[in-house]
């Protein structure tokens, strides 16, 4: 089938990091006629790149810049999209795409690039917050959102003729995001046409915090499945105890890269070389993975050189196979282990003193609170053998549709699904 301007479906992101979640879609949208670009705003401090267009993998990326000053209603109008997909629309930078999308009625769609439910978002702080990593991430973001980023928005909010309720939205998020307070209820102008979770439990979450339709959320699966070579004939291969296992894994959940529940990025690495320390003193052996934010920094190298052993995207599973357990704070990647079968101690020692965890691992029967490091192997030889029927209703509760092969094209369905309902050429 040929692929012609018409048919293009346009990313937006913040930055390049995230771009794995689009190339998954490439292939499936070509096979329905569609070409993806991801339009990213890297230039603007995220992530400054050699190049204002390339490729990445078989997903076209352009920066911003590449448009040379153009505003974002002038770039919509020139690639006359017939959709639009965010992985987030929380960003003032996405509200402002949103809100011209919605003008020249252009439908958007909202592809969850996590398993949210993860995190106790019921309540009113899922995370903890630290004040002083808070505020120095404020203040090295304060040039260039006063520069770039609010103009942006506050000019999309004039020329889409915003009700007073979005201006009261905005100063609502700055104040949030200053203070680390988080918000049950976003911004109207982050809700979407259509959004896609990764389970079943995200389905409420979506649509109470976005307001989207429960019909438009559609449950599409964990690409993460994909990502890390997770078949499905491993699913529960692990439910068996093995204490002949002596490797423990720590699932790093992006916390110290966001000012959350570590000072400093020195004392997230003080946090691992102690809890290797104590694995050690119980006869285990540490394996961490990080998370992808953690590549802005030099933690990796750091953990090499301190003895700590790493776990990468393509040895992640294999690594899990040859472990006892996973101690995880409320991290999306955790599913994988938790898919296996393995046991999950969620983090409560240390820096992790009170942390919440949601539904999605409160209902794992294999969930254990790791209160005290020292504790853990006490935990693992009390453990009993779990209930194989919960094992498996857990599974069918939280990880289907499956395959998660088949996740591309379940996205790729609900754009057409928008495409078709929404064709129409853009209003000028």
């Amino acid at each position: 089938m040929s692929i012609n301007h018409s048919k293009l479906i346009l990313g937006f992101d913040g930055w390049t990091l995230g771009s794995h979640h689009y190339q998954r879609l490439v292939q499936s949208l070509k096979d329905s006629g569609y070409r993806i670009k991801l339009i990213h705003f890297g230039s603007y401090g995220h992530d400054i790149r050699q190049q204002t267009s390339e490729f990445l993998g078989p997903l076209e990326v352009c920066d911003i810049s590449h448009y040379k000053g153009k505003s974002v209603r002038e770039i919509l109008l020139e690639e006359q999209p017939k959709a639009v997909v965010f992985l987030s629309t929380q960003s003032f930078l996405h509200q402002a795409v949103n809100r011209y999308c919605q003008a020249l009625k252009i439908p958007t769609l909202h592809l969850f690039h996590g398993f949210v439910t993860v995190q106790a978002v019921e309540t009113s702080q899922p995370n903890k917050y630290r004040f002083w990593p808070q505020s120095k991430l404020v203040s090295q973001r304060a040039f260039k959102n006063l520069t770039k980023i609010f103009p942006i928005y506050l000019k999309s909010l004039i020329e889409t003729k915003a009700d007073i309720l979005s201006w009261l939205y905005f100063f609502r998020d700055v104040v949030s995001k200053i203070f680390g307070l988080f918000q049950k209820v976003a911004s109207p102008n982050c809700s979407t046409t259509f959004c896609a979770v990764y389970g079943l439990s995200d389905v409420t979450y979506a649509h109470n915090t976005y307001r989207i339709p429960i019909h438009n959320i559609k449950v599409v699966g964990n690409p993460d499945f994909i990502k890390f070579r997770l078949s499905d004939e491993l699913i529960l291969s692990c439910v068996s105890p093995c204490s002949s296992k002596t490797k423990i894994i720590y699932i790093d959940d992006g916390s110290p890269t966001c000012g959350l529940t570590f000072a400093s990025q020195n004392d997230f690495l003080n946090f691992l070389v102690k809890t290797k320390l104590k694995l050690a003193e119980q006869g285990y052996e540490l394996l961490v993975k990080l998370h992808p934010s953690q590549a802005q920094f030099d933690t990796a190298q750091e953990l090499i050189r301190l003895g700590v052993l790493l776990s990468t995207d393509a040895s992640f599973t294999s690594d899990l196979l040859d472990c006892r357990a996973a101690i995880t704070g409320p991290s999306s990647a955790a599913v994988i282990p938790a898919s296996l079968g393995l046991t999950l101690l969620l983090a409560q020692y240390d820096q992790f003193e009170g942390q919440k965890y949601g539904i999605v691992y409160r209902d794992y029967p294999r969930s254990l609170y790791l209160r005290n490091l020292m504790e853990l192997k006490r935990l693992l030889n009390q453990e009993t053998k779990p209930d194989v029927n919960r094992m498996k209703m857990w599974v069918q509760q939280y990880l289907y549709p499956l395959p998660a092969e088949d996740m591309p094209k379940r996205v790729v369905e609900i754009i057409d699904q928008m495409v078709h309902k929404h064709e129409r050429p853009c209003a000028e």
